[in-house]
């Protein structure tokens, strides 16, 4: 699975909830529209389980820039609020090959605001397996040729 599958669900989940809100796609810039989504990468780790799967850990943050950045608080809890019951229980990504369910790790969702600007942050734990009849060269199986 790639990162871009998982960032284009999420944005896909974020429009079909909220339809009317805009989602950058770019980093923020001066007069952009509000209310706006902007999701991004917050780190990306991997570990080898075995020759065919990597475990990855991949750190997903959604910023909420709400309607009115003066006066906010309460848009900003009830997004809090509907981005949890959005996220807080996993969700399924469809690539090309498949469909996998996607589980956040267990520290769940972080909420914090920071100028007036709601952060969702999140992990999410995936497995990637290469193909098991893939045509491997295993090493009692190599010719030495001297």
């Amino acid at each position: 699975m790639e990162l871009k599958t998982i960032v284009k669900t999420i944005n896909n989940m974020l429009k079909a909830k909220f339809p009317d809100i805009h989602k950058q796609s770019t980093d923020i810039q001066e007069g952009f529209k509000r209310p706006s989504f902007f999701v991004t990468i917050d780190s990306n780790k991997s570990g080898q389980q075995n020759d065919r799967i990597t475990n990855k850990k991949v750190g997903i943050r959604i910023y909420y820039f709400p309607t009115n950045e003066h006066n906010c608080q309460v848009e900003l809890l009830e997004m809090q609020d509907s981005l949890d019951e959005l996220f807080s229980n996993g969700f399924m990504i469809q690539d090309s090959e498949d469909k996998t369910y996607i589980n956040l790790d267990e520290d769940g969702i972080d909420f914090n605001t920071t100028d007036n600007v709601l952060q969702a942050l999140f992990y999410v734990k995936y497995m990637n397996e290469t193909d098991p009849d893939a045509d491997y060269d295993y090493m009692e199986e190599l010719n030495l040729n001297l």
